[in-house]
């Protein structure tokens, strides 16, 4: 059988990958019943870049036990601030 040519990949992308797009579809799915679906595409990239470096810094401070504000302890940083990081790529890739 001939196989076509392809780059060898060294571990498995799909382990942290699948888990991962879950996560940021949940935080997503809150934030287009909360704000509508099309609202990401008006966001600035000031504001996408400042609020993926918040939820960061949030994820970052949970981790060495620094109190977090009301209302924040129960939130998944990271996917936050990859969904920020996803939308602007998107926006840039997709909106004119």
């Amino acid at each position: 059988m001939n196989q076509a040519k392809q780059s060898r990949i060294e571990f498995e992308t799909w382990e942290y990958i699948l888990p991962a797009i879950e996560e940021i579809a949940k935080v997503s799915a809150k934030g287009f019943a909360k704000y509508g679906p099309g609202n990401w595409t008006r966001v600035e990239t000031k504001d996408n870049i400042n609020h993926a470096l918040r939820h960061l810094c949030l994820y970052r401070d949970k981790r060495e036990g620094v109190p977090l504000p009301e209302g924040e302890e129960n939130e998944n940083h990271l996917a936050h601030a990859c969904a920020r990081l996803m939308m602007e790529m998107a926006k840039g890739k997709y909106i004119k």
